[in-house]
C-alpha cells in the first residue's frame, strides 16, 4: 500500500506542470467599439501581456490599454515599448499615442497575426486587471489578448488537490480499518 502512495504522489507531482497561455479574448469579424476589463493572477514575478491582430481594409484600434495591480489601481505597469513580432506575411500595424502606445493592427493577408507583447513585474498570486478599448470598422479581422497569468485555477492545481484528498481520505479509512480489527 505504501507503493501505491508513493506512485500516485509521484504522479500528481508529475501533473503538476504550468497552464500554457490564457486567452483573455479571441474575436474573428467583430465590429464596433468595446471596452474589456479582465482580472488574472499572476503565477510568478514577470508576466507576459500580448496583443494580436489583422484587418484587410482598414485598422483594429486597441486604445487605453492598462494592466493595474489590485494593491494599486491607479499605476499602469505597462511601459511605453511594446516588442513586435511582425506575421510571417502581410505585416502592416503600428504604434501611436499615450505614454502606453496605442496598437492598431492592419494587414494585406487574411489570418496573419502582428504581435505586440511586454512582460511586467509581477506579484505571484496577486490580481491584476487588464483593461483596454477595441474598435474595428471593417472585416476581415481578427483579434486575440493572451497572457501568462492565470484566468482560472490551473487544470495541474485541481488534479493536486483532488488527488491529496484522495490519499488522505484512503490513509484515514486504512486506519479505521487496523484500529477495527
Amino acid at each position: 500500500m505504501t507503493k501505491l502512495k508513493l506512485l500516485a504522489a509521484a504522479a500528481a507531482c508529475a501533473l503538476a506542470v504550468p497552464a500554457a497561455a490564457a486567452t483573455l479574448i479571441d474575436v474573428v469579424n467583430q465590429t464596433g467599439t468595446f471596452h474589456y476589463d479582465f482580472t488574472v493572477t499572476a503565477q510568478n514575478g514577470a508576466t507576459d501581456f500580448a496583443f494580436a491582430g489583422y484587418n484587410l481594409p482598414s485598422f483594429i484600434g486597441i486604445t487605453n490599454i492598462g494592466v493595474f495591480s489590485s494593491a494599486d489601481p491607479a499605476t499602469n505597469l505597462l511601459g511605453s515599448a511594446w516588442t513586435y513580432t511582425p506575421a510571417p506575411s502581410g505585416a502592416d500595424s503600428y504604434t501611436g499615442g499615450n505614454f502606453v502606445p496605442d496598437l492598431y493592427f492592419g494587414s494585406v493577408v487574411t489570418g496573419s497575426y502582428d504581435t505586440y507583447d511586454q512582460v511586467v513585474a509581477t506579484t505571484a498570486g496577486s490580481s491584476y486587471h487588464v483593461v483596454f478599448d477595441y474598435s474595428n470598422r471593417a472585416n476581415p479581422s481578427g483579434f486575440r489578448a493572451t497572457t501568462s497569468a492565470s484566468t482560472a485555477p490551473e487544470p495541474a492545481t485541481w488534479a493536486l488537490m483532488i488527488g491529496g484528498f484522495g490519499l488522505v481520505g484512503a490513509s484515514l479509512r486504512r486506519r479505521s480499518v487496523a484500529l477495527a480489527a
